[in-house]
């Protein structure tokens, strides 16, 4: 069982080398609608399917194609509560296909807690990277710092924007179709939404009603029909009139126009950050679309700084970073049979997984490098900082049971503080007032429905009083289980495939020295062969026979004589000239 996160660029190609390759189970999750910006790259949809659920429209073409291959669809945001800790712990492998950081790391925390390996990639233009991370193997996603992201992908620009840079960069996107020299092929379904009003409108345009007419389709009627794909996902996003944007909206029809006027006056022009009247116009569409989103507006100067950074798709590079994904799974895959069979055979056979980089290179376009093992310090995938996984029925079971069942007889605490979030929840210290005391000892009674609601699972961190020792419990809600319990199979066999990859790259290193003597030795033998002088005989007929030649014991073992060279090892009677075998 497989689950691939993302149906993008890289998403779609992963799934069509799953499927050629013939998973048997694969499980697709992707929360985006498809784009007309999608098609150009992401080949598994066409036009028909613009509006439709990635995820459902990806199983539901392959399924048509691979009728064997049981695929399972999600139409949901990972960070949703039905994809916690149990949802992951169902799967063998993890690809993640995602372009943002907050998701990618999410994902790599509840791996990391159910131990199930992930196979990461990403692209950024030309180049890209694929690797596996293996808690207690390899580095995870979050093991190092990464740098600020000033770069943001389309899919995250076009379909669901989280942040307010996201909304600039959409209206930069807007400007460039509508009154740009080229119009983008990233943008083209805005550059048709422009034709479609032009044509409807009478001679000489009305620009002020062309903009009002535009603004009503994308942040009207569009954000209505985006709701109607999912209601309850899309609760925070409402649609916006010009005339509830106020002085928003007429600065977009102010903008709209004078822009307009100048393309029909000289054509088209290209985003500049110093002409006011360009930004005006990003910043009042990016702060409507900010508006209907929940997200915070921006100014001028905002607008200026963040509307320069954007990834292009290259399809090339997407297919790359694909087939390496499912290579180092392959490789993993194999190691776990191998380990499960105990073939010593197998085990030396193996490849062991490298960390893949996609270079623009004109020589060498794929680089590799060993995996970076991992940050003992690490908050996600280090023992010492993982989280205690603990499930019952929210419904039966109270805080303080929690609390003393495994608080105070695991963890062995007996003064500490818990928090749920930034929030203080519970306290057990001598030190206490007695009206604490009774506060706490009262909300230790409250079920775990009344302190998680009703989602499906919650994180407790524990401090102990003396040692300052910190321990997270992850609480995961399995109804009808009257008992605490504990998940112990965070613990399975991670020293027996630590020790396999050790000996895989032993193996490995043997090899290669191996080769090189091998290497060493034939260039050796080249060049004694290559130092024999020539030699020159005039064999008289009437003395005695020629010499026959005998090829050398390298010739023998390497290769066949050629015609030249057995007439020279027979003789005929004549002279002959022994000519130098190379």
């Amino acid at each position: 069982r497989i689950l691939i996160i993302g149906v993008g660029g890289i998403g779609c190609e992963l799934l069509k080398n799953l499927v050629k390759i013939r998973f048997a189970a694969i499980h697709i999750l992707d929360l985006d609608t498809i784009d007309v910006s999608n098609l150009n790259r992401q080949f598994l949809f066409r036009k028909a399917h613009v509006g439709q659920s990635k995820a459902h429209v990806a199983a539901a073409v392959l399924k048509e194609r691979f009728p064997t291959v049981e695929i399972v669809s999600y139409f949901k945001n990972v960070k949703e509560p039905e994809c916690g800790l149990a949802f992951f712990a169902g799967f063998d492998l993890v690809f993640m296909a995602l372009d943002n950081a907050e998701a990618r790391s999410h994902v790599n925390e509840l791996c990391m807690l159910a131990n199930v390996p992930v196979v990461e990639a990403g692209t950024q233009g030309y180049q890209g990277q694929a690797m596996l991370f293996r808690r207690g193997v390899t580095r995870c996603y979050d093991c190092y710092p990464k740098p600020v992201q000033k770069t943001y992908a389309i899919c995250t620009i076009r379909t669901f924007p989280e942040k307010p840079v996201h909304c600039v960069i959409w209206a930069k996107y807007l400007f460039g179709s509508l009154f740009g020299e080229n119009a983008s092929h990233e943008a083209d379904d805005f550059a048709e939404l422009l034709a479609n009003v032009l044509a409807e409108s009478g001679n000489p345009v009305d620009w002020k009603a062309v903009g009002a007419r535009i603004a009503e389709e994308l942040y009207g009627r569009q954000v209505i029909a985006l709701k109607e794909t999912a209601p309850e996902r899309f609760t925070k996003v409402t649609p916006l009139s010009l005339a509830e944007a106020a002085e928003e909206g007429q600065r977009f029809l102010e903008s709209f126009t004078a822009l307009s006027q100048r393309k029909a006056a000289s054509g088209g022009f290209s985003f500049e950050k110093d002409d006011d009247e360009i930004i005006s116009f990003v910043t009042s569409a990016a702060n409507l679309r900010a508006r209907v989103f929940s997200l915070k507006t921006s100014s001028n100067f905002e607008v200026k700084e963040m509307a320069g950074n954007i990834i292009p798709a290259i399809c090339s590079t997407n297919a790359m970073v694909a087939g390496l994904e499912v290579t180092e799974a392959l490789k993993l895959l194999r190691m776990k049979f191998a380990l499960k069979a105990a073939d010593a055979v197998e085990m030396r056979n193996l490849a062991s997984n490298k960390e893949q980089f996609v270079w623009n290179d004109p020589v060498k376009k794929v680089i590799e490098a060993n995996p970076t093992p991992p940050n003992p310090d690490c908050t996600k995938c280090q023992a010492k900082a993982l989280a205690l996984v603990v499930s019952a029925d929210f419904r039966q079971r109270t805080l303080s049971e929690l609390l003393n069942s495994i608080v105070k007889t695991r963890f062995g605490m007996s003064g500490f503080s818990v928090y749920y979030g930034d929030r203080l929840i519970f306290e057990a210290s001598e030190y206490l007032e007695e009206d604490e005391v009774e506060r706490y000892a009262k909300r230790g009674e409250s079920t775990l429905l009344d302190l998680f609601g009703n989602e499906h699972e919650g994180i407790l961190l524990c401090i102990d009083e003396e040692s300052s020792a910190r321990k997270k419990l992850r609480v995961i809600n399995k109804v009808e289980q009257v008992e605490f319990g504990v998940d112990e199979h965070m613990t399975n066999d991670e020293d027996a495939i630590s020790d396999l990859m050790r000996k895989v790259q032993e193996h490995e290193k043997s090899l290669h020295a191996a080769r090189k003597k091998f290497a060493k030795e034939r260039e050796r033998q080249n060049t004694m062969q290559k130092a024999k002088a020539v030699e020159i005989s005039l064999i008289d007929d009437d003395d005695e026979e020629p010499p026959k030649l005998q090829p050398s014991e390298s010739l023998k073992r390497d290769r066949t004589p050629s015609h030249e060279e057995l007439a020279i090892a027979e003789g005929d009677g004549e002279a002959k000239k022994i000519i130098k075998i190379d």
